[in-house]
């Protein structure tokens, strides 16, 4: 019996040592080959075609997310795995801050009958998105060429060196390498113009302008209630905007959205203990907590 208990104890120890290990050499292997392509083509617009999760995508190899999705073959592996359980197919749901459109094609993949509204304000960004739509001939995305704020005009945009870093305040992450004039709408009066009148969920990832863009979703929060968003919330890109991830918890609040953070493919209640200087939370609107969790 006890040479039988000292042979399993033996047996998971080197099992446990072994995932320590694999996970070791793995994020090593990782850190080299991102670290290669970061090194080879930071000062380069250099563009390749990756095929990750049954779609395939063209990205820009001086841009950190291309260098994962072609490097790696894979991006934001948690966000995607709960996606896949989360999203219905005949949800619409908003990609706010699409970059070259990984999650747009994500949920367009997994929303066959439903319909993707994707919004990019960094014109060679927004054109990748397009070429990427065109690529895998999807029919159920509708791209806009915008930045979604509180007001609608015009506003002066920062272009970075890695464009995923772009947004209206030089938020010091990334070089600067060009100031634009970018359309702006807020959501509320392209939810009108568009006649959307079912949203599901609501990707918002914009480097700072959270917030600000919230403000102009009023209407949209108190009357069509998406189910659930998923926001990052990153302390460095808020400063500049003198807003911080209390700020967003507390705005939603009032709309009746309670926070969550990921783990291990589920949702789990937001605990400010483990709050993070960056994270992306997901918040689910009081009438669909027993639904989605």
């Amino acid at each position: 019996m006890k040479i039988t208990k000292y042979l399993k104890l033996r047996y998971f120890k080197l099992k446990y040592f072994k995932i320590l290990l694999t996970n070791f050499y793995n994020k090593k292997k990782n850190k080299i080959i991102l670290g290669y392509l970061k090194n080879k083509y930071a000062n380069t617009i250099f563009i390749k075609q990756a095929q990750i999760n049954n779609f395939n995508i063209l990205v820009f190899l001086n841009n950190g997310i291309g260098r994962q999705i072609y490097g790696l073959k894979k991006y934001e592996k948690e966000n995607t795995e709960f996606f896949k359980k989360l999203i219905k197919k005949n949800w619409v749901s908003l990609d706010i801050g699409a970059n070259m459109g990984y999650y747009t094609l994500l949920l367009a993949t997994l929303s066959k009958n439903g319909k993707i509204y994707a919004f990019e304000p960094n014109r060679l960004e927004y054109n990748t998105l397009n070429l990427n739509i065109s690529l895998n001939n999807f029919k159920n995305i509708i791209s806009a060429n915008i930045a979604l704020s509180n007001k609608n005009g015009y506003e002066t945009f920062n272009i970075t060196q890695d464009s995923g870093f772009s947004s209206f305040r030089d938020t010091q992450r990334e070089k600067v390498n060009e100031v634009v004039r970018v359309k702006t709408k807020t959501l509320d009066f392209y939810v009108t113009k568009n006649n959307i009148k079912k949203i599901d969920f609501i990707k918002i990832d914009i480097e700072g302008s959270e917030k600000m863009m919230l403000q102009g979703t009023v209407k949209t929060l108190a009357i069509i209630k998406p189910k659930i968003m998923m926001i990052e919330i990153c302390e460095e890109n808020l400063r500049p905007y003198k807003e911080n991830g209390k700020t967003i918890i507390n705005f939603l609040k009032k709309f009746n959205y309670k926070p969550y953070t990921l783990k291990n493919n589920k949702l789990e209640q937001f605990n400010k203990e483990k709050y993070g200087k960056s994270m992306d939370m997901y918040f689910v609107h009081k009438n669909y907590i027993e639904n989605i969790l």
